[in-house]
């Protein structure tokens, strides 16, 4: 029986599991669920007790995009083109909240992800994805184009040659053992599993020092074509903060006698983090 709500929000500890909930319609994103998303990734970035934001769907699809039966009603109202003014800029909202907010994102894909579903994906710092994954860019089999960054993650992730494959190609779909040999997928699993294991990744990343991991996000969102010596100056930069932070200490003293580190920080940024 589907879910009342769209969304299904729980906490496991740190880690803040957002579960797409509309599985009668593989996951897809009609105006309701694009909103409380945004709402949810919001709340989940903010919230000082969360220290990383698992996104994951519910039933046999990750998520198939925008709920085409939707798109179909606002064209067939003349309001098509009113329908991605409103939701675009909420989903980007919640893209750039994924992939360059401060804290660690991994998404646990399970069979289709395709469209603004595939955007969500990537928009993830990691991908743990079930062995019946798939992704496909979708868009251009409505003859639209994507409004939720693949093209730019995909060049990032995977070069422009595959990238172009990809998005030009419409019906092309990467299967999970194609994902982990793109560098797509961190880690595949058997479907029973896949959010088991996606839960244990975050839980990982969340025992992490965490304002060296927003540095570490930081720095990766930063433009790719920027010069090595701009890179290195935002490297330093960032070591500064770091190093004013209790975690470093804390690393440390840790190395020193061997045993695993336990880092004070609790997913509060500190004010010269938050001021980079």
């Amino acid at each position: 029986m589907p879910s009342a709500s769209p969304l299904t929000v729980r906490d496991d500890g740190p880690v803040r599991v957002l579960t797409l909930s509309r599985p009668d319609v593989g996951n897809a994103l009609d105006a309701d669920l694009v909103r409380v998303l945004g709402a949810a990734v919001a709340d989940a970035v903010h919230a000082p007790e969360v220290r990383a934001i698992l996104l994951a769907g519910e039933g046999a699809d990750f998520c198939r995009g925008f709920d085409v039966a939707a798109l179909a009603a606002a064209s067939a109202a003349g309001r098509l083109e009113a329908f991605f003014e409103r939701l675009s800029p909420v989903l980007q909202q919640t893209v750039l909240r994924l992939a360059e907010g401060p804290k660690p994102t991994i998404a646990a894909v399970a069979g289709l992800a395709s469209g603004a579903g595939f955007d969500l994906a990537l928009a993830c710092d990691l991908r743990v994805v079930a062995d019946d994954a798939a992704f496909s860019t979708g868009w251009a089999t409505l003859g639209l184009v994507p409004v939720g960054g693949a093209p730019h993650h995909l060049v990032r992730l995977l070069g422009a040659a595959r990238a172009r494959a990809l998005l030009l190609l419409p019906d092309r779909r990467v299967t999970a053992d194609e994902a982990a040999r793109l560098g797509l997928a961190v880690e595949t699993a058997p479907r029973a599993a896949v959010l088991e294991r996606a839960l244990a990744l975050a839980h990982r990343v969340a025992a992490g020092p965490a304002t060296a991991l927003r540095l570490v996000k930081r720095l990766l969102a930063e433009d790719a074509t920027r010069s090595l010596g701009d890179a290195l100056e935002d490297e330093t930069t960032s070591q500064r903060v770091a190093l004013a932070d209790p975690d470093a200490a804390a690393g440390l003293a840790s190395a020193v006698v061997g045993r695993p580190p336990a880092f004070p920080s609790a997913g509060t940024p500190s004010p010269a983090a938050l001021s980079k």
